[in-house]
């Protein structure tokens, strides 16, 4: 049975995905195609997120090739280690910051 929480909104459930991964772990700057919930069970996370409105300071990458890059939806900037020569704009971009944890 799917929670109600899932259909709210009279949407349906597209995807279902479990990502974990070990302490340390860092998944560049992205958006996702579909509605997620994010929780930590273990430990602690850090998540940045930004409004889809700033997204043209964000410097998404093209689609294309394979991995991480595949679908489009990465940033080419590191959020740990912004190179503002490279990607100015980025400074432009205000993100709310939160730290997960179980």
């Amino acid at each position: 049975r799917v929670p109600e929480l899932c259909t709210a909104g009279g949407g349906s459930v597209r995807h279902t995905n479990a990502w974990l991964g070990p302490e340390g772990t860092v998944t560049p700057l992205h958006f996702d195609s579909y509605d997620n919930v994010l929780t930590q069970v273990v430990g602690y996370k850090r998540v940045v997120l930004f409004p889809a409105e700033q997204t043209k300071w964000l410097y998404p990458k093209e689609a294309g090739g394979g991995g991480v890059d595949a679908q489009g939806n990465v940033s080419a900037v590191d959020v740990e280690a912004p190179d503002l020569e490279r990607f100015p704009d980025y400074a432009r971009a205000a993100g709310l910051e939160a730290v997960l944890g179980p």
